[in-house]
């Protein structure tokens, strides 16, 4: 099912996750979305997205991404690709009973690696969702509150596949600094002590 907050169209701090399995009856439509229920998705590749508990009645269904709608309303869902970043995904249904909106989730698409780059670590969130503040869903509600704090080259990215990094997290940072010096810099501009909250690191 979705996360267990709410989220709002525009707003930059919803953190409501895409949903997967199945809903009690009786139960508004859903973003069923297994691949971003979880974590981030590539945005080099088409995903099929679909809705959860429809209404019986159903006859059109409407992408919108980010609050722009996909192509004219249809009876299936096209695949979609996305672009690299942060995204607010909800459908639109109509029916002769009448249109409804599923609450929109977010989704995050990660773009291409980086090259050899520095980079002002904000956070690491520990990928076990067991552990406290750990989980996909802590990991964008954190990434929405720097965006909103003013940091909006902000990326999010897991860290197992690079050796650089330590395994086992979704690191938040800005990135593209020319080395620790300028990483740092960028920290202590935005008022974030270091290295408590903010630590140059190397990729």
């Amino acid at each position: 099912v979705t996360g267990s907050t709410s989220a709002v169209a525009g707003d930059p701090t919803a953190t409501t996750v895409a949903g997967t399995g199945a809903a009690p009856a009786g139960v508004k439509p859903a973003v069923m979305f297994n691949e971003a229920a979880a974590g981030p998705v590539p945005s080099n590749q088409p995903f099929s997205i679909s809705v959860q508990n429809p209404p019986a009645d159903a006859a059109a269904y409407l992408l919108k991404v980010d609050d722009q709608p996909v192509g004219a309303p249809a009876a299936q869902l096209a695949p979609y690709t996305f672009t690299p970043g942060r995204h607010l995904l909800q459908i639109e249904i109509s029916a002769p009973s009448g249109t409804i909106a599923t609450d929109p989730v977010v989704v995050y698409a990660l773009g291409e690696t980086p090259g050899r780059t520095y980079r002002a670590n904000l956070s690491s969130v520990s990928i076990d969702q067991t552990q406290s503040n750990g989980g996909w869903a802590e990991a964008v509600k954190q990434f929405d509150a720097f965006y909103a704090q003013g940091h909006t080259d902000v990326k999010l990215m897991p860290s197992d596949p690079y050796p650089s990094l330590k395994p086992g997290y979704w690191n938040i940072f800005v990135d593209g600094f020319a080395d620790a010096t300028a990483a740092e810099a960028y920290c202590t501009e935005h008022g974030l002590a270091v290295p408590g909250q903010c630590f140059p690191k190397l990729f």
